[in-house]
């Protein structure tokens, strides 16, 4: 049950009618913790630092850890499932809470108290004289936790540190509705990509809506994976594959680019025509398309058993948007463009290319080394498609 206000000493009532205005509420859980620090500061309260974390729904990040510290405002960082498992993590307060303690004081300047967690020795050298960290239960039953450190000689007060425990009630409610809408945006971002999980979020999710947009469209499919499916156990194969989608979705996202499906082995992704219009759409896919080739190359001269992969770039509008059944849709793009560059991509393995240019692409790559290939009729394509390779560098000018 949410404490009272005539129950918390003042002036931190102040601050619980705060935490349920609709001020706070509108706020993110940064702001609301950068808010939240400099509230008590500005209310006389000793407090130098407070560190909680959002829980995500993400195969490889356990959290997002969110640290406020008095002027120098809140920092993140994401924690990998790992870290639970390493020595430091184990031996520390956290870990305690997460283990079934509810409530732990460490104040800093009494050996026997800070030798239990010396994890702690960086706050102590930092400045903390004082933390207390204080567990917090969801309703699904998971445990998260909220930790604070003053930094005034003689620490927090016993009647500070039970004032901080009558405001967690209403912290922890704001911490678990921000935890479960975290989780909830990055499993979307895992599976739709983050602009495509950031309008589903804001409620772009109806069948049949979206928007037709101009951009240039990466198709790459792999090389000899039918063969490696009939040598290689089920987990080979998965692992082979992470790794070739790992060096591909780097190469594209770290152009800006957005991976919207894997079909089987093969890749789809788009470059969206807005800052810089065509021409840079079209250099930020080439430049992915030679940095896949570079990644890759430089695995399978450190003896890693690569594959090779073709890549197709092709300009053009696409519908952005859902479409499937009432209960199940896809946030994809369709039209001709992506049948375009689909087709060109089954052109690489029979005009021995590992990456083929549409003329549309090409003619926005100035200054890069091309070799016209011809005009080539595909399936499905009504007129012939122009086909370029090139020449050296994508990226060369």
């Amino acid at each position: 049950m949410p404490t009272a206000l005539n129950d918390v000493p003042t002036p931190l009532a102040g601050v619980l009618e705060w935490f349920s205005s609709d001020a706070c509420r509108a706020l993110s859980m940064d702001a609301t913790l950068d808010a939240m620090g400099n509230l008590l500061c500005a209310q006389g309260f000793p407090l130098w630092r407070i560190s909680t974390s959002l829980f995500t729904s993400h195969p490889e990040i356990h959290a997002r850890e969110l640290v406020w510290t008095r002027g120098a405002g809140v920092r993140t960082r994401e924690m990998p499932y790992g870290v639970l498992d390493s020595p430091a993590f184990q031996a520390s307060p956290i870990a305690a809470v997460f283990g079934g303690e509810s409530r732990i004081r460490c104040r800093l300047w009494i050996d026997e108290e800070r030798r239990r967690f010396p994890v702690l020795d960086d706050l102590a050298l930092a400045g903390a004289t004082d933390y207390v960290i204080n567990g917090v239960h969801f309703s699904d039953g998971r445990i998260n936790c909220i930790s604070v450190a003053s930094d005034r000689a003689e620490g927090f007060t016993d009647a500070e540190c039970e004032a901080l425990r009558k405001i967690l009630p209403m912290a922890s409610m704001r911490l678990e509705l921000e935890s479960h809408r975290f989780a909830m945006q990055s499993l979307l971002a895992v599976y739709l990509g983050s602009n495509a999980a950031t309008r589903v979020a804001t409620g772009a999710f109806r069948r049949g809506t979206g928007e037709k947009i101009e951009a240039a469209v990466w198709f790459s499919d792999l090389r000899g994976f039918t063969a490696l499916g009939d040598t290689c156990s089920p987990e080979e194969v998965v692992a082979r594959l992470d790794a070739h989608f790992e060096r591909i979705g780097g190469a594209v996202e770290g152009e800006g680019g957005e991976i919207l499906k894997f079909i089987g082995d093969a890749v789809l992704a788009i470059f969206p025509c807005r800052d810089g219009g065509p021409q840079a759409a079209c250099e930020r896919a080439a430049r992915a398309a030679e940095a896949c080739q570079r990644a890759m190359d430089a695995d399978r001269a450190g003896g890693a058993p690569m594959l090779e992969v073709g890549i197709a770039l092709h300009l053009g509008e696409v519908m952005y948007g859902n479409i499937g059944t009432q209960n199940r849709l896809d946030f994809t793009v369709i039209g001709a463009a992506v049948n375009v560059a689909s087709r060109v991509e089954g052109m690489c393995k029979s005009l021995g290319q590992r990456v083929l240019l549409t003329g549309e692409v090409a003619q926005h790559l100035k200054g890069t080394q091309l070799t016209a290939l011809g005009d080539y009729t595909l399936r499905g394509v009504a007129a012939p498609v122009a086909l370029y390779a090139p020449a050296g560098s994508l990226t060369a000018r």
